[in-house]
């Protein structure tokens, strides 16, 4: 018997235990050829397992049926991110370009930015790691594709406060500038957060954002 089946056999044996009905072997070892052993005893495990049992008639079928399901939506959700940061980019760099400057040594230089929280580290890493990028235009248009998600936020994060204003797509008040402003850095780590987890195959269907969004402002905006 070759390792891969032995294996596949426990994992059956092991799901059996636990009360998952496989009726029929043959298809639960093309589930699990397919499906993550991982996935269905730690990701899952709030949906269909309690008490370290699964809930009564629980089938193998019915939980890769939501398998399926879950990678439906987590692919939408990482197609629109994709698109959302594309647009975040374009936007930095049009803002870079108009109130900066379109050379390096223009919208690289820390003088325009502004330190908070004593992150100078931070600050300075970013800076370094867009500047050591070399072979293609300077032009934070075509710079900025070649940076990634997280790192583009980060340079936003330390821009004045006139220009985070103008990054903002949507409208709103004077006195609501702040709250505007967290909603629309909050929204970008919270995209960027649950992407990562889509991307790297995590655990996404029990991941908590450390930040939040308060509804009442999407719905106001």
């Amino acid at each position: 018997m070759k390792e891969e089946n032995y294996l596949l056999e426990q994992q059956i044996e092991i799901l059996k235990e636990k009360g998952l009905i496989i009726k029929d072997t043959a298809l639960g070892k093309q589930i699990l050829e397919h499906f993550n052993f991982f996935d269905i005893i730690k990701v899952y495990k709030n949906l269909f397992i309690v008490n370290n049992v699964f809930v009564k008639n629980t089938t193998i079928e019915k939980v890769f049926l939501f398998y399926h399901y879950d990678r439906g939506i987590q692919n939408i959700l990482f197609k629109y991110s994709v698109y959302i940061e594309r647009i975040f980019k374009n936007r930095l760099a049009e803002i870079l370009s108009q109130e900066i400057g379109i050379t390096k040594q223009e919208y690289l230089n820390i003088e325009n930015y502004t330190v908070r929280n004593n992150n100078n580290l931070i600050l300075n890493n970013t800076l370094k790691e867009i500047r050591d990028i070399e072979g293609i235009s300077e032009h934070p248009s075509i710079l900025l594709k070649k940076i990634t998600f997280s790192t583009t936020i980060n340079l936003y994060n330390f821009l004045n406060e006139k220009l985070k204003e103008k990054m903002i797509y949507f409208n709103y008040k004077d006195n609501e500038k702040q709250q505007a402003k967290n909603l629309f850095r909050n929204s970008l780590y919270i995209i960027r957060r649950y992407r990562n987890e889509i991307a790297h195959s995590m655990d996404f269907i029990n991941y908590r954002a450390e930040r939040y969004i308060i509804f009442r402002y999407l719905k106001k905006y």
